[in-house]
């Protein structure tokens, strides 16, 4: 369904980024959303009526009516006029466009002599600097800052964007071996899901999450999106996503050449991640493995000079790819276009369909090949699979043949989700200096790049192209900007802290996001032990209290008192045990991390156990 104020909804999101904005960082609720800009709840319903009227089955709804989904069988698709203004786009009436992710670019490591190695659960784990480790790759793009700060992205959660599934033995065996197994997966089945297992992408959806849970090994979740290879089922996955449920960051590998996919879907689209900037989400896309010619074999545009999309929407942080070169010691060397053979690059170049944002201006942007269009990409990293590939974990017969679990794996689609760790790595930074989720990135990385920490920030690329079709060089690494590797790839820690300060200083946290945390259990029988990890990140000392209201018992209250800047897991094990003659078990559904703001104060209800302070408190729920 179409956005009501569309241009409205633009102005603002464009002018969140605008330096010095009274707008800056003010992000969007989903009630603010819905009151000014989604489609109302009549106008969904005059569809769903008129079409129920003609025999179709209601089978999605959206919070904020986005999205209608409907079955059944007509033979010429029509709506009358009145209806016909409330409707962006129609999709799923056939099946002739789907989303690719770039061949896969990936090696088995069967046969190879793998000497440093050691073992966990069974699993052989690999020691050898080629294929690179997540250690390797942490002490490269420099995220050992993160982790050496205490940042290792609890509190965030990712989303991914798959047409395929995964095995989660695979995903265990990686984690097992390098970090990363106590973050909870939830795999989210949209339409239905891929209507299979996992099948000749599983490839592509293990990389994604194994690079992912290896660079940010503490998320507070992995979601996996899983939705049918069809444009339907790209929106509704998309529209899940961005409006239901206000993921963080987002990363997809996926993509379609943008001259193959329709105007009606890639606005559609790009609503969706107006809205998604709004509401302070990332978006981060691979550029695609092919070079200038990003249309698929397949394509009738074959051959013909094209961008990808989703990476070539203006509200979308393009991903590009490079080659990289590690000294002796594992730290960064340097990094040229990734263009290994005369098929095999990193995507780029100018969108067909979108003009050049306001936000995309600095040094290289405008060259010889500028034509007032969005220029792709916006930023690089690692993906030569051959030289510097990266490790993968991988067992689904279809799509990772043989018997040897490990791989090298790469691409643009490798580049994208380890973007999107950073991120997360970033925001949790962010949270903790008093500032926000640091949302759409775009053009806070060029604002960054135009000024003095350019080089403190990102990794120039100035050699290579990723020419794929005439030989004649188009389009070639500059110093600055290009559109082989966008700005570069990350030092992660400079440029985190650096997007964190922006962050903050464009619009400072001053009051807390909420006093109260309300956690629900089950009914607890005998003893358990329970940890709360508190943190207190303002420069102040901080007095947290925790409450629980027990079930026809009185309630227990402890105090707990945090020094400024500091984390540390308490146990509560002493004080809320209940009589060992009880049988029946908890079942705790606790977040890593409760946040402290100082000066916060809050009203209790019920019994007043507590002095009123700071806090988080429990009211266990009652057995069934």
């Amino acid at each position: 369904m179409r956005l009501r104020n569309a241009d409205a909804l633009k102005n603002y999101v464009d002018s969140m980024k605008r330096p010095k904005s009274l707008n800056a960082n003010h992000y969007l609720t989903k009630s603010q959303v819905a009151t000014a800009y989604a489609p109302l709840a009549s106008s969904e319903q005059s569809i769903i009526d008129y079409l129920q009227s003609y025999g179709f089955h209601v089978t999605l709804t959206m919070s904020q009516h986005l999205v209608v989904g409907v079955q059944g069988t007509v033979s010429d698709p029509m709506v009358p006029s009145s209806l016909a203004g409330l409707i962006q786009n129609v999709s799923g009436l056939d099946n002739a466009v789907t989303f690719t992710h770039p061949p896969i670019t990936k090696h088995s490591l069967s046969g190879q002599s793998t000497p440093n190695t050691q073992s966990s659960n069974a699993v052989t784990c690999l020691n050898a600097q080629h294929p690179l480790l997540p250690s390797e790759v942490a002490t490269a793009y420099n995220c050992n800052g993160f982790y050496s700060a205490g940042f290792k992205g609890e509190g965030q959660t990712i989303a991914l964007v798959e047409f395929d599934d995964y095995n989660l033995s695979d995903i265990k065996a990686y984690t097992g071996c390098y970090g990363g197994g106590s973050v909870p997966i939830n795999k989210h089945l949209v339409d239905g899901g891929t209507g299979s297992g996992p099948s000749r992408g599983a490839f592509e959806v293990e990389m994604d999450m194994e690079l992912i849970l290896g660079m940010a090994p503490h998320l507070a979740g992995l979601n996996v999106y899983e939705a049918p290879n069809t444009e339907q089922g790209s929106n509704d996955m998309w529209a899940q996503i961005i409006n239901n449920d206000a993921v963080p960051v987002i990363s997809t590998s996926w993509s379609i050449c943008e001259v193959d996919a329709s105007n009606a879907d890639l606005n559609f689209e790009n609503g969706l991640f107006i809205l998604a900037a709004a509401q302070g989400q990332t978006i981060f896309a691979a550029s695609g493995d092919a070079g200038i010619n990003a249309c698929d074999p397949s394509s009738p545009n074959y051959g013909t000079i094209s961008v990808n999309d989703p990476a070539s929407q203006p509200y979308v942080t393009g991903v590009g790819g490079t080659t990289l070169t590690l000294t002796a010691n594992n730290d960064y060397s340097s990094e040229t276009v990734w263009h290994n053979d005369p098929q095999d690059a990193t995507g780029g170049g100018l969108s067909s369909i979108w003009s050049q944002p306001s936000w995309q201006q600095g040094p290289g942007v405008n060259n010889s090949y500028s034509n007032g269009h969005r220029e792709v990409p916006d930023v690089a990293l690692n993906a030569d699979w051959q030289y510097s590939g990266y490790l993968v974990y991988c067992t689904v017969a279809v799509s990772c043949p043989g018997s040897y679990p490990w791989w090298y794996g790469g691409g643009t689609s490798a580049s994208a989700p380890l973007w999107a760790a950073m991120m997360a790595l970033t925001n949790q930074k962010s949270l903790h200096d008093g500032g926000f989720n640091v949302g759409f990135i775009n053009p806070l990385l060029y604002q960054t790049a135009n000024g003095t920490s350019y080089s403190n920030d990102f990794h120039d690329v100035t050699t290579g192209n990723n020419d794929t079709i005439d030989s004649t060089g188009k389009y070639p690494a500059t110093p600055n900007y290009d559109m082989t590797t966008g700005l570069g790839s990350f030092n992660a820690w400079n440029l985190g802290q650096d997007l964190a300060k922006l962050a903050v200083s464009q619009n400072p946290r001053s009051t807390p996001a909420a006093t109260k945390w309300y956690f629900a259990e089950g009914s607890v029988g005998g003893s358990f032990q329970e940890y709360l990890t508190i943190l207190n990140s303002s420069a102040q000392n901080a007095t947290v209290q925790v409450q629980y209201l027990r079930i026809r018992q009185p309630g227990r209250c402890l105090t707990r008192s945090r020094p400024a800047v500091a984390t540390r897991s308490t146990s509560m094990r002493t004080w809320v045990s209940r009589p060992a003659q009880r049988s029946r078990r908890s079942r705790l559904l606790l977040p890593p991390m409760f946040r402290w703001w100082p000066n916060a104060r809050c009203t209790l209800t019920g019994r007043a156990l507590c002095p009123a302070a700071p806090m988080c408190w429990e009211r266990p729920t009652r057995p069934t």
